[in-house]
């Protein structure tokens, strides 16, 4: 009985691991329905109480306990969780366990380098970005909340009133759902070419930043509603716009993960580490009550 919880800003989704690598049937609430990630929980379980819990969280996780960064619910403790066992994880740690063996679309870019570094990022209420290291597995980052850069007037503008607004224009003030809700409501119907190709410069910057010559990664429903504007020539463009690096940048590929449900997908191979370890790989020391 392993409880598979990926948490979002917007909806908890919920899974039970099926022992084979894989998970049965999502049940997906809305967090704002739920008062605290335990209730929605038991509404997800109909009270039963898992011999394991999974929990990919949106936001930093130090042990066993996590802030989430855009949501209500706030301080996540383990220990508070209704499971005999909690393993917590960030929601972008435990999705870049996908990137050495999972299929993903080629967008753009050469072939990479296998053993190198590889870079996810997931645009959903927020921006969550994590490494992938051959020989030290899955690292979590706060990348998406490393200050936005422009590279036109009109970009420097619409920073500046992200600044204005928000006091730092973070990356993911502009580059997750609500962020494109800003652009729509500033700049109208230029919003989504604005996203695209903030996007894709954030992107090459964090590219150049982790030494991700293993390639760079998308994933979530954002992205794979804009499939074919990031596999465009523009797209590709505006990530290797890096002045002399433009050749380095020219010989990652540029991926997308296809998958409905990445993150239940991730905590499900997890669960099988479990299986035949104590823990799955990365995770902290097992808490529970």
């Amino acid at each position: 009985m392993i409880l598979l919880a990926d948490i979002g800003g917007t909806n908890a989704r919920f899974a039970w691991a099926d022992g084979a690598g894989g998970h049965g049937p999502p049940t997906i609430l809305p967090v704002a329905a739920h008062a605290s990630l335990a209730d929605a929980m038991l509404a997800a379980t109909g009270g039963s109480r898992p011999e394991l819990a999974l929990v990919a969280l949106p936001g930093p996780v130090q042990g066993d306990h996590a802030l989430l960064t855009n949501s209500h619910w706030g301080m996540i403790r383990a220990a508070d969780l209704p499971a005999a066992r909690c393993l917590l994880f960030n929601d972008l740690q435990a999705q870049a366990h996908l990137l050495p063996d999972h299929p993903a679309r080629h967008l753009a870019g050469g072939e990479g380098d296998p053993a190198a570094p590889r870079l996810l990022a997931n645009c959903g209420t927020g921006l969550g970005v994590a490494l992938w290291v051959p020989g030290a597995g899955a690292i979590p980052t706060e990348a998406g909340h490393a200050s936005l850069a422009g590279a036109t007037a009109e970009e420097d503008a619409l920073i500046a009133a992200l600044r204005a607004r928000f006091g730092h224009a973070s990356a993911e003030r502009a580059l997750c759902g609500p962020g494109l809700r800003t652009l729509q409501e500033w700049v109208g119907d230029r919003a989504e070419a604005l996203f695209l190709d903030l996007l894709a410069g954030h992107l090459g910057s964090l590219a150049l930043a982790t030494g991700a010559r293993g390639g760079v990664y998308l994933a979530g429903n954002i992205c794979n509603a804009r499939a074919e504007a990031l596999a465009a020539p523009a797209f590709h463009a505006r990530f290797t716009a890096k002045g002399r690096f433009a050749p380095w940048l020219s010989a990652l590929p540029l991926r997308l993960i296809t998958l409905a449900e990445p993150g239940l997908a991730a905590l499900a191979g997890l669960a099988s580490a479990c299986a035949s370890t104590a823990n799955p790989p990365d995770a902290p020391a097992p808490s529970g009550r």
